[in-house]
């Protein structure tokens, strides 16, 4: 008798684990690739996320932008994103399975066994997290920095107003026709990326306009760090992008504001580690400007 007892209050908790093991494993694969479920919200209204009534520009770029085919460009941490049919444009689509509870009903039956509470007591609390740092970097980005990141328009939260759709072209599957006012989004200009760039005017020996680049991308993090603005993520730094020659942050998913004082002295060194590697490698001519450009900038 005490082993017919025994063996489910053993192997019941096994028998979970390796549910929850396979669940996670799951996951894991699906959030490799775009999904429509993905990017689409159940969060209900906050006044924080609110960033006012439409102004007239931003009518005129919604209306730009329900008229035009966007195309799956790829995927950054903490969104998906598309670029427009003309090419200048980058519509982005949060990642909300990143930022909110899952619906699944397994995992809602299994949330109720008191043993296994914790454990998505923890994972609803990290979704929370991500989803507050992640909104409050790209708020911060709208209301301080929009003309170093070349956002045109942010959408955090769920409205009536819009009244538009967009037609997205995924990676797979049949095209899409998605109401904007239901889902947060933003829209930022197109760049090409900074060492894309660099490579287009080596290949077509334009020094000048790299020296030109140089200078410009590091005036944009000395600028920005000037500012007070920093950045969570230290991995990918301040990733830059071009567009006419002029120099945006294109990442926005993990900024933060620190004192200008820090910022103004912080690691430069660091922050320029991965364009000197490049030039060492692809352009060593210039590696003595860049160095000259660099110790101007952490003199000053």
């Amino acid at each position: 008798m005490k082993k017919q007892v025994l063996y489910p209050c053993i192997l019941l908790p096994i028998a979970l684990s390796i549910l929850l093991s396979i669940l996670s494993t799951f996951n894991a694969k699906e959030a490799k690739g775009f999904h429509l479920k993905k990017i689409v919200s159940r969060h209900d209204y906050n006044p924080r996320w609110d960033t006012g009534p439409l102004t007239k520009r931003q009518a005129e770029l919604l209306d730009r932008v329900s008229s035009e085919s966007f195309y799956y460009l790829g995927s950054e941490k903490e969104c998906y994103v598309f670029v427009s049919q003309s090419k200048d444009l980058s519509l982005k689509f949060f990642k909300q399975h990143h930022m909110q509870k899952g619906s699944n009903w397994v995992r809602s039956a299994l949330s109720k066994l008191p043993f296994l509470q914790k454990v998505f007591k923890r994972k609803n609390r990290k979704q929370i997290n991500s989803r507050e740092r992640t909104f409050t970097s790209y708020l911060l980005a709208h209301q301080c920095f929009s003309d170093q990141t070349g956002l045109l328009y942010l959408h955090l939260n769920q409205t009536k107003e819009l009244k538009r759709k967009v037609l997205l072209h995924p990676p797979k599957g049949c095209k899409i026709e998605l109401d904007l006012d239901k889902t947060e989004f933003l829209i930022q200009k197109q760049t090409t990326k900074l060492f894309d760039y660099l490579t287009l005017l080596k290949k077509g020996g334009e020094t000048q306009k790299i020296k030109q680049a140089i200078t410009s991308a590091l005036d944009l993090i000395t600028t920005c760090k000037s500012m007070g603005l920093g950045n969570f993520d230290q991995e990918d730094l301040f990733p830059i992008g071009f567009v006419d020659e002029r120099p945006f942050l294109t990442r926005l998913d993990s900024l933060r504001l620190i004192s200008s004082k820090s910022a103004k002295y912080a690691n430069f060194c660091k922050l320029t580690e991965k364009l000197r590697l490049w030039f060492a490698e692809e352009n060593p001519d210039l590696v003595s400007f860049l160095d000259a450009q660099i110790e101007q900038r952490i003199r000053a």
